[in-house]
Order: structure tokens, then C-alpha cells, then sequence
């Protein structure tokens, strides 16, 4: 168990993929796009305050597609992040 943990540690971190257009974020990545906390993004969709554009996958996944996102932003939405 120590060897395979000691080969962890010494792992190169993996790179993070910039978004495309066509990328299905999760609730956490949009959060991370927007610079708002994954709370926030659950509190506009449960209050209705932000209609932020989604896809639905089945019946329980929600993802969000960069390019409606940036098309949302664009629209001119009131949108202000903490600062």
C-alpha cells in the first residue's frame, strides 16, 4: 500500500482542458466559469432568479452547454457575481 501511494505522490498533477463550445459542463465547472460558488448556481435554479440555459441528460443529469452559456451572458442578463 505505501509503494502505490508513494507512486501517487509523485504523479504530474493533470492538466486542466480549457472549455470548447461544444463542452457539457457540470454544476462545479460552471461555477468555476462564472466565478461563482456551485451554492449559487443551486439557488438561481431553485429560486428562478437566473434562467441559466441547460441540457438535460435523462431524468436526473443536468449539464450546461458552454456556447449557450456564453450566449446567455451575452444576452445581456443581470448577472453580477459576488465581489
Amino acid at each position: 500500500m505505501k509503494r502505490r501511494k508513494a507512486w501517487r505522490l509523485n504523479q504530474a498533477p493533470a492538466q486542466k482542458q480549457p472549455f470548447n463550445d461544444g463542452h457539457l459542463m457540470t454544476r462545479a465547472e460552471l461555477a468555476e466559469y462564472l466565478s461563482v460558488s456551485v451554492a449559487t448556481i443551486a439557488r438561481w435554479k431553485c429560486e428562478g432568479t437566473q434562467a441559466v440555459p441547460e441540457v438535460r441528460i435523462g431524468v436526473r443529469t443536468i449539464r450546461y452547454r458552454k456556447s449557450d452559456i456564453d450566449a446567455w451572458l451575452a444576452a445581456g442578463v443581470d448577472f453580477h457575481p459576488s465581489v
